[in-house]
Parts: structure tokens; C-alpha cells; sequence
């Protein structure tokens, strides 16, 4: 039983961990297009943005700043997931260990 409980924690680990590499390739996409939206902003003489694309390019940074953010943040959430797994995988193995020796024995 808690060689299962522990499968579970292992599980919970790995989801996490996958949900947390969907968010830094959903961000990755953002970021393309954001740098898209960007590359088509047109300049004027002095280098500033034409005040018709101006909206557009703030959009663009906007979009760039908080998926970046969001992508540092996930990288940084990474490693409280190991725990989850290398603890749910040892515990694992030490239950199943145990279960095995009680059967032994008996």
C-alpha cells in the first residue's frame, strides 16, 4: 500500500514537472510572436517608433516581458520537483523492498 503512495508522489512529481515544461513552450511560442509583432514596427529618421505602430510595439514588449518573466519563473520551479520524484522513487523501492521480505518470511 505504501509503495503505492508512493507511485502517486512520483506522479504528482512528474505532472508537475510537465506542466511546468508546457508553460515554458507555450511562453517560447508567445516570445516568436511577440518578436514578430515586433520586427514589422516601422521607424521613423531619428529611430523612434512611428506613432501609428506605436500601440503595436508596446503590445509586443509587453508580451516579451511577461512570457520572459514567466519563463524565468518556470525554470526556477524546476527543482522543487526533483524532490518529489527522486523521494517518491526511493520510497518506492524501499516498500517494495520490505513487501517483498515480509512475503518471504511468511
Amino acid at each position: 500500500m505504501l509503495a503505492l503512495v508512493a507511485l502517486g508522489v512520483v506522479y504528482v512529481g512528474v505532472g508537475e514537472y510537465l506542466r511546468i515544461q508546457n508553460n515554458i513552450a507555450n511562453s517560447r511560442a508567445t516570445l516568436v510572436q511577440a518578436e514578430a509583432s515586433l520586427a514589422q514596427v516601422k521607424y521613423d529618421e531619428q529611430g523612434n517608433v512611428v506613432d501609428a505602430d506605436r500601440s503595436q510595439y508596446q503590445r509586443a514588449m509587453s508580451m516579451m516581458q511577461i512570457h520572459t518573466d514567466s519563463i524565468r519563473g518556470s525554470h526556477a520551479q524546476v527543482p522543487n520537483v526533483y524532490p518529489f520524484v527522486g523521494g517518491g522513487l526511493l520510497a518506492f523501492l524501499v516498500f517494495t523492498v520490505m513487501a517483498v521480505r515480509s512475503t518471504r518470511r511468511s
